[in-house]
């Protein structure tokens, strides 16, 4: 599975104004059903693909929007933003076998083996190079795009170490003397 972005913009909100706008998100990518690289479905393979991925996966013939799209967005705060939209790829390899039953035992042959490509379902966003998110999803791969990796994360300073208190010195009771 691989996160991928197919639509994409980015604008920067200045301090003290407020943005609500359309904005038209310009394709990067797409992700269609294809099986031996051919744009087609099987809905038995990819129920199997869903089932294994554990999320819905496209199981009819489809390919993610190829235009480009308008979405409407306020932002009231000043920053660097990018509006994205994007899904999951799930690819793979299948090999096609047939069971035969003979003499009371099944024996499989193969019938062939080739590869698969589709998606999960299309997510929609917004992103800052503040953001946190966790790597390999969609939202971190449109964050890459904003080129928040040519900028360093904003870092907090870290906190000065608490003094550790002296330890206190005990009087050691003097010595008595023995006599010899």
């Amino acid at each position: 599975m691989s996160p991928v972005v197919t639509h994409f913009t980015s604008f920067y909100v200045t301090r003290g104004t407020l943005s609500e706008n359309t904005y038209n998100l310009n394709v990067v990518n797409n992700v269609s059903t294809t099986i031996n690289g051919h744009e087609e479905a099987s809905q038995s393979l990819f129920g199997l693909v869903s089932r294994s991925a554990g999320f819905a996966v496209q199981t009819e013939n489809a390919t993610t929007d190829t235009e480009e799209t308008s979405v409407k967005w306020s932002f009231n705060k000043p920053g660097y933003y990018g509006l994205y939209k994007g899904t999951r790829r799930v690819s793979g390899t299948f090999t096609r076998a047939t069971c035969n039953v003979g003499l009371g035992l099944p024996r499989y042959s193969n019938q062939g083996s080739g590869t698969y490509s589709t998606y999960g379902y299309v997510e929609e966003g917004t992103i800052t190079c503040d953001d946190v998110l966790p790597v390999g999803t969609v939202r971190k791969a449109a964050q890459a795009m904003l080129g928040c990796a040519a900028r360093p994360a904003a870092v907090k300073p870290k906190p000065k170490p608490k003094p550790v208190p002296k330890p206190i010195a005990k009087p050691t009771p003097p010595r008595k003397r023995s006599a010899h």
